[in-house]
Order: C-alpha cells, then structure tokens, then sequence
C-alpha cells in the first residue's frame, strides 16, 4: 500500500512540478528584482502539500513557533532526514518573509533551471571546496538575510536516516557570529514516514518542535565558539529526536 501511495504522489508531483515549475523560473529570470519568483514557489509548494496530504496521508504538527521572532529574518538549522523539509520547512518562516536555501553549485550549469535558482538568490557553494564554500555561505548568507530572506541551513549536510547521527558543520553558526542574526534550531521526524529515498515509509503525523531563537549577543553564547555552539545546537536537536521518536534512538 505504501508502494502504491508513493507511485501516486511522485506521478501527481511530476504532473504538477511539470506545469508550475517552468512559471515559477520564467517569472523569476524576467523579474528578479521583485519576490514574484518566491510567491509562485510558494504556491507550487502549497500544491506539493496538498499531494502530500492525499496520497500520502503525511501531515505534520509544530511546536514552538512563538519561538520565531516576527520582525526580522533568521537563520534556521533543521536536521535533514527526507524530502519533506524542502516543501515544508517554510512554512515556519516569519509572516512575508521568504527564504533561500544552500545548494550545490552545479546546479546552477543546469539550462533555465540553473537560472532560475539564481533568480532566486540560493546559495551555491563548491561542496569540493570546503573552505570556499564556507566563505560563500558566510558572504552570499549575509546578503541574503541583509536583503530580508531568511537563510535555511542543513548542518548534517546531506540527508540522515532516523535513529542516526552524523557531525554537524559550523557554517549556519558562523553566518549567524558574522551576520549578527539569530538562529532557530528546528528538530523533526519526517524520516519516521519518508526516508531517503523517493517511497514512504508509513502515512502519518510529523512532528516539529523549533527551539529557542540564539543570538550571537546572548550573554549565555558570547564566550562560546563556533564548535561549541554547533554543538550544544546539535544536542538539541538530538534529543528532540529522541523524545519524538524514542523507538528510533534506543
């Protein structure tokens, strides 16, 4: 049954991908100097949801959000376990606020897409390049939230089945000591019904629980470096995990 659930979706969001997505990247590339590119992303998202609540029965419920602050962009570090966190993490963002992601430079070589993903302000890094892409998250992160989007980092950097753990990279936290804007930690258990790969694992409720806003000016974080304060974040998100998911983290 679950098969027949992701066949179902995959078909309805190629369908769907296939008649908004070149839009949105036309209206993107035409008019980059205006949010029309992120409005329209954000209703091709709204789509995706919508395919994800009937074929999938995955739906999602959020503690926290009074944790976000509402009059100014920010810098949210989620763990990455499945496919759900690029349709949904969004939708926590402040009101009129959009966001952009990092992503690999390659994807920008793609034709119109590529484009379009510049159009839109993503972040595009040299994965092979650790030091250069860290200085490019650091350099094109702080132009973004300067210019009001909200940045939206992965610090695992890549996706992570539930119940394990990897290393979080230092790059979300350095934006924010460079930037002076705040994080959001966000902890979840998409992977619990959507894993890796393209098929579901069970229909059912997502749990999100976002954390506290950190401010590189908290007396409690001043003193801390980099590493330290990856950490603590990292051990937070962890534990929320393990508190949503218990049966995962035995």
């Amino acid at each position: 049954m679950n098969l027949l659930k992701s066949i179902f979706f995959n078909i309805f969001l190629a369908i769907w991908s296939l008649l908004v997505v070149p839009i949105v990247i036309i209206f993107a590339i035409l008019f980059p100097s205006t949010l029309i590119g992120h409005k329209l992303g954000r209703f091709w998202r709204l789509g995706v949801q919508f395919g994800m609540r009937f074929f999938l029965r995955i739906r999602y419920e959020v503690s926290g959000l009074e944790n976000i602050p509402q009059n100014e962009p920010c810098i949210f570090l989620a763990n990455h376990q499945s496919a759900w966190e690029t349709f949904c993490l969004q939708d926590f963002l402040p009101k009129n606020r959009f966001a952009v992601f990092v992503l690999k430079q390659e994807l920008l070589n793609i034709p119109l897409v590529g484009n379009g993903f510049a159009a839109l302000k993503m972040i595009a890094i040299d994965r092979k390049n650790i030091r250069s892409a860290l200085k490019e998250v650091i350099n094109q992160g702080k132009q973004r939230l300067d210019a009001g989007f909200c940045v939206i980092i992965f610090p695992e950097g890549t996706r992570v089945k539930i119940g394990e753990s990897v290393k979080y990279q230092s790059s979300g936290v350095l934006l924010a000591m460079k930037s002076r804007y705040k994080i959001i930690p966000i902890a979840h258990n998409s992977g619990e019904f959507w894993g890796k790969s393209w098929k579901i694992t069970k229909s059912g409720v997502i749990q999100v629980k976002i954390g506290k806003a950190i401010s590189p000016d908290d007396e409690s974080v001043k003193n801390l470096s980099e590493k330290q304060i990856t950490q603590n974040i990292s051990s937070w998100i962890l534990e929320q995990q393990k508190q949503i998911s218990p049966d995962f983290y035995k």
